[in-house]
């Protein structure tokens, strides 16, 4: 994307935010901004977490970010402006500049009435980053995704809250290796708050369309799930979302045909329908004492990646983190994801565990240092062949933030 082309994607979410805003803050109004530098380094023992030609490099970081919020009687909103530059000592080709630039806001227009709206910019990598979006996993290349959503709330009663949301969402790829897509999302969510005030059911119906660019494939997804949100406790929460995606796909295919005239041949784009009805879930717990706090979760669904098409994926996680004295805490975390393709590439079925370690000490009330470990594991389960990759990073890092309460 162009330097005026991200300009207008952020002067839409500002402007999106201003029209939010109103009229001047009022009383009660509170406001807090927190810019943070972070600077360290990371030694990866697989760059592209390849099967084979594995390389290996050092790498040089460095995070400048900024996050802002503002929140009155009748508002609230939140922001976060970030980018990450990278410094290859052997592979200095791929030394590049991540940025992550995310708005979002909401406001009551009416008693019962409330406006939302985000918007946001991303320009990264697609190892990582497409692998936990969707569960395709690709080499390093740098991918640009930006979108928009605005919405609406409307307090029924004073159980009953309903929603409609419209996102936007592009992504591109550099590398031609990869297809670039569109997506057009449409929620109408509805909550009802139980009596003992500590429940919440949710039920949604969603539609979403992608399309991939030069390709015209398409694809049609109706999501119907229903669940609950519990607080087993002040400290202890459960949400469950459980339902099925209905899932409309329609692809377009050259076909070479033979010719009654030598030397020539017929080609004939041939259009494919298909339908699938397949489980949605999504599961998240919380759990925190006073020094420890426990969080997880699965989902399982249907995700567009830059493959061209539809992936069914799987993903969980589960981290743990404990504070081992008032400046030292502690932390495990791990991850897995399984994905494959849902039409007709069969050659693409892989998983991914992920297990790590670290450990954070405050120097001082603004500085702070952290380092850690991360094992990985890749297995193509459709090529029979895997790999490992080993992380071990640390960083400084330094924040100085501003509140304001009137």
């Amino acid at each position: 994307m162009s330097v005026r082309a991200t300009a207008g994607i952020l002067g839409l979410a500002l402007g999106g935010l201003l029209l939010l805003g109103g009229a001047a803050p009022g009383r009660g109004a509170e406001w807090s901004v927190v810019p943070q530098i972070r600077l360290g380094g990371e030694l990866d023992s697989n760059l592209n977490f390849s099967y084979r030609n594995r390389q290996s490099d050092f790498i040089l970081k460095a995070w400048p970010s900024l996050e802002f919020s503002y929140a009155s009687e009748v508002s609230r909103y939140t922001g976060t402006f970030a980018l990450l530059g990278q410094h290859y000592l052997e592979n200095s080709g791929l030394d590049r500049v991540d940025q992550r630039f995310q708005l979002s806001g909401r406001r009551q227009v009416l008693p019962r009435l409330g406006v939302t709206f985000s918007g946001f910019y991303v320009l990264d990598t697609t190892l990582q980053e497409e692998l936990t979006e969707s569960g395709f996993i690709i080499t390093r290349s740098p991918r640009q995704s930006y979108g928009l959503a605005p919405g609406l709330t409307w307090q029924v009663t004073e159980r009953d809250l309903l929603s409609l949301t419209y996102s936007f969402g592009q992504v591109n790829y550099q590398d031609p290796r990869f297809t670039d897509y569109t997506t057009h999302s449409a929620a109408l969510g509805w909550g009802h708050l139980l009596a003992d005030a500590r429940t919440t059911l949710r039920g949604t119906v969603a539609g979403r369309a992608v399309e991939y660019s030069g390709q015209g494939n398409r694809y049609r997804i109706l999501n119907l799930a229903g669940g609950v949100e519990h607080k087993l406790a002040e400290d202890f929460s459960v949400t469950l979302l459980a339902g099925v995606n209905l899932t409309w796909f329609t692809t377009r295919q050259a076909v070479v045909e033979e010719s009654q005239f030598p030397f020539f041949v017929l080609v004939r784009q041939q259009t494919e329908k298909t339908f699938s009805a397949r489980p949605f879930v999504e599961l998240a717990a919380t759990r925190r004492w006073p020094r420890t706090s426990l969080t997880g979760g699965l989902s399982r669904t249907e995700s567009a990646s830059g493959g061209g098409t539809l992936l069914e994926y799987y993903r969980g996680f589960a981290g743990l983190e404990h504070a081992l004295t008032e400046r030292l805490k502690g932390g495990l975390d791990g991850s897995f994801y399984y994905s494959t393709s849902q039409q007709g590439r069969t050659d693409y079925e892989n998983l991914v565990l992920y297990l790590g370690s670290q450990l954070s000490y405050q120097l001082t009330e603004r500085l702070a240092v952290s380092s850690g470990y991360r094992f990985g594991y890749r297995e193509d389960l459709a090529g029979d062949r895997s790999a490992v990759r080993h992380l071990w990073w640390f960083s400084l890092s330094y924040s100085r933030p501003w509140h304001s309460q009137r």
